[in-house]
Order: C-alpha cells, then structure tokens, then sequence
C-alpha cells in the first residue's frame, strides 16, 4: 500500500471516529452541563490545571520519540516502557504529597481529596503510552479510534449517571479516572504488544535526544495554554473559570476535529519521507489548505451564532460565556492551522526549535494574561487571543523555512477558506440582524436555520473560487479503493 494511500485511510479512520468523539462528547456535556453547575465545571478545572501539567512528564516525550525514529528495535520499545511506567509512579507519589498544597493554593480543601483520586491516573495512563504510541507509529487509526471512543462512552455514562445521583463534581472526577483507565486497558488489549524484561541506556539515550526537546516544548506550551485556567480560579473564582472552560472548549472542537486528527496521522507519514523535502513540502500545502477549508467556515460560524449556540446545548445559566466564544474563536481560527507547525517540526527532528520559540512566546503570553486579569474573564479572553493574532505568523515562518516553502504559497494555500468564510460570516450577520430579527425564532429554530444558511453559503463561494480541491480529494479516494481492490485481487 502506498504511503498516500496509507495516509488517506488514516485521515478517513481518525476523521470519522473524532466526528463521532465530538457528537459524543458535545451530548455528555450537555447532559452534564444541565446536571451540575458552573463551579462544579470550575472545581475539576482548578484540579486539572496542576495534574494536566504533572502528567507532561509522564511519557517523558518518549512516544512521540517512537513515532518519529526510523529505526525502532524491541529494546526502545521495551526501555520506553520501563520508563514511563517508573515515571508515571513517581508522578502519582508526588501528586499524591502535594494535593494540601493544591487546595492550600486556592484556597479550597476540598480539592484535596479530589486531587488524591485523579492522581492515580499517571500510573494508570503510564501503562497504555508505548502501545498507543505503537498504534501511532504503524498508522493503525481504525483501533487508536475504537479505544477513543469506547473510553470517552463509557466514562460519559458513568459520569452522567454519578451527576443524575446527585454526585456533583464527584461525577466528573469518576469520569476522568474511568477514561484513563479504559484507554490505557483498550490499549493494551488492541496493539498486541507486550513489554520484555530489557532496558538499555543506550535505547533511553537514542530517545532521549529528541523526546528532551519535546518535553521542554511541552511543559512550556502548556504554561501558556493554561496559566489562564490557573490564575482565573485563583482570583475570579471557581464560577468564573466554569465559564471559561466551557467556551474553551467549544473553542477547541474544530481543532480537536480536524487540526489534531489530520497532524496526528500526517506527523508519521512525514517522518517516514523526512529527507525528501519537496514531497513534505507538497503534503503540508495540502495539509493545511485542508484544514482551513473545514476550520475557518466552522470557527467563524461559531463567533456568529455563539447566543443560539449556548443556549441550546448548555442553557441560558451559560450565557455569560457567549462573549467568550466570540473571542476566542477569532484565535481559534488560527490556531487550527497553527497547530500544524508541530508535525513538521517533529517530522524532521527538530524539537528544540520547538522548545526555543517557546522559551521566547510563553512570557509573552503569561505577562498579557496577568493584564487581562484587571478586565475580569472577558479581559483574560482578550488578552489571549491577541497574543495568539499579533504572533501567529511567527512559528509558520520558522517551520516554513525547514522546508523551503515561501510565504507566498502558504498564504495562497489559505487564502479560498479564508475569502469565503469571511463572506459567509458577513450574511449571516446581515441575517441576523435583518430577517432573523424580524421572524423572532426559537434558539433551536435559528440556530438550525443559520448552520444551514451558512454551510450552503460557505460551499456555493468554494465551488466557485476552489473547484480543484473536490477533485483531488475524489481522486485520493479513487487511489485508496484501487488499492483495496488490488489487495483483494492477490489475495
């Protein structure tokens, strides 16, 4: 099967099964957000600020590692193994000391019990790293989806069933412990590999030289992905944070949908051409005119319909967070296709570049969010997704230069999603505030009359502006039902 081919069956599996994960976990939220409250949302947050952060040394970067080297023996997979499960103990312990210090910080004791529990995810999750890493490596997509979503159902009916007993936050603590444990036992159960006796410091040092980098790269990502999350609970408040942390989310669904999906199959099919710069060069154009044809139309169309949207799925107790939205979709819309720099980073074994770009944006970010703070959430909101505008460019460039791609042909490559997203948003509006006014719909009613105003809008102006891409698209389908064809045939 051909390394196209491959990838396109990849994209399909990860594509449908993450379309599945987000309708999924869009109904769960919205049970959830009608059972529980903003400050029950807003507690788990606080939580997970410090064990998000611990569980980055986890896997130590050494999965990504696997994915990446090309020459990966029973010893790497086996000294990597070791290693994070050591690690991941270690972690628990520690997680486990410092839990009074945690709730000492915000000031609340009943998020050390909380923080008790969740710990034992990093010695849980230790367990599952190197055999999804495995799956990763061998673009085994259709079971890395089955272990995503059967995890995220069954930890989603038993925090729903938790909630509905009146369990409260308890209910999304249950939820998170039972999907680590789920993905880490699918893990095992659909990879078939088994870990040997053997660790080798030269393995862990052969890993170490790239998953080092990637580890720093991480740890400073996440500062500035979630020092907003850690400074709103402590000075705005748990119902603030809950506001917060709901429209982040709906923020993060079309990059968690299409962004990570699409760098998650492509990250491997570009190591595996990592020396040959014209084809990854010709793929990430590709790439990323992709993801901006499905991200931009989807971020912008969020901003707009943002009231009818939370409304509908969470209620009007969530109202505040309809400004949130709108602003953080306005970055988000980068950040879809911002998100790509990392596989072309990992893909020609360059993480430090990664750690060092970081080194100088993550101050940047915390000092805006520290100024934000004066404005309250809706400040922090802003400060973010200014940063995120004035220095989205900047990455790009960088890994752009990697592999010899011109400023022009990136833009060029955006420019059809972004001109009719941009025209799309523009009617809608218009509608909204002319005929839409003027009918008075229901939430729901409007809501579903939008989204489908907007999606025939979006697909009448790339019909005419970017006819090419339908049949290149009809085209990598033609070549993966040729393959299984050929297959079928040699069988």
């Amino acid at each position: 099967m051909s390394l196209t081919v491959q990838t396109t069956k990849g994209i399909l599996w990860s594509g449908s099964s993450q379309a599945a994960r987000q309708i999924l976990q869009i109904g769960i939220t919205a049970i959830l957000a009608r059972l529980l409250t903003p400050a029950d949302f807003g507690v788990l947050a606080m939580v997970t600020v410090f064990t998000s952060f611990i569980a980055l040394f986890s896997e130590l970067g050494l999965g990504a590692a696997l994915v990446q080297r090309k020459g990966v023996t029973e010893a790497h997979l086996s000294t990597a193994f070791w290693m994070t499960l050591l690690a991941g103990a270690a972690l628990m312990i520690l997680t486990m000391a410092s839990s009074p210090l945690v709730a000492w910080f915000y000031g609340r004791d009943r998020l050390t019990p909380i923080v008790l529990v969740i710990s034992v995810n990093f010695l849980i999750g230790a367990t599952g790293a190197v055999p999804q890493a495995l799956l990763q490596r061998n673009m085994e997509f259709g079971r890395l989806a089955l272990i995503e979503n059967g995890a995220l159902l069954g930890s989603g009916l038993v925090a729903i069933f938790l909630a509905w007993r009146g369990w409260g936050v308890w209910s999304l603590v249950g939820q998170s412990v039972v999907s680590v444990s789920l993905t880490a036992g699918l893990a095992w159960s659909l990879s078939g590999w088994r870990p040997r006796w053997l660790f080798r410091r030269s393995c862990l040092r052969e890993l170490w030289g790239f998953s080092s980098h990637l580890l720093g790269f991480n740890v400073l990502h996440y500062a500035a992905r979630n020092l907003d999350n850690l400074l709103i609970g402590k000075f705005l408040g748990a119902t603030a944070l809950g506001y917060y942390t709901l429209a982040y989310r709906l923020m993060m669904l079309p990059l968690q949908n299409v962004s990570w999906v699409l760098g998650r199959v492509l990250f491997p099919a570009f190591a595996r051409i990592q020396t040959e710069l014209a084809r990854v060069r010709q793929n990430y154009i590709r790439l990323i005119r992709y993801i901006s044809l499905l991200t931009f139309p989807m971020m912008a169309g969020m901003a707009v319909v943002a009231p009818e949207l939370i409304r509908v799925l969470y209620g009007n107790q969530w109202e505040r967070a309809i400004f949130l939205v709108r602003v953080l979709c306005l970055v988000g819309l980068l950040q879809s296709v911002g998100t790509t720099v990392g596989t072309i980073y990992l893909s020609q074994g360059r993480s430090d570049i990664m750690l060092k770009w970081n080194l100088f944006f993550v101050p940047i970010v915390c000092s805006a969010i520290l100024v934000g703070l004066r404005w309250d959430v809706e400040g922090v909101a802003m400060a973010y997704a200014t940063v995120g505008i004035v220095f989205w460019y900047v990455p790009h460039f960088i890994a752009n230069r990697l592999i010899d791609l011109d400023a022009r042909t990136f833009l060029r490559a955006l420019a059809p999603a972004g001109a009719a997203a941009a025209i799309m948003a523009l009617l809608l509006i218009i509608w909204r505030w002319w005929p839409g006014r003027l009918l008075m719909l229901e939430a729901g009613t409007s809501l579903a009359v939008q989204v489908v105003l907007g999606a025939g809008v979006y697909a009448g102006l790339l019909g005419v502006a970017h006819r090419g891409v339908f049949g290149e698209i009809a085209g990598l389908f033609r070549q993966m039902l040729e393959s299984r064809r050929t297959r079928e045939i040699v069988a």
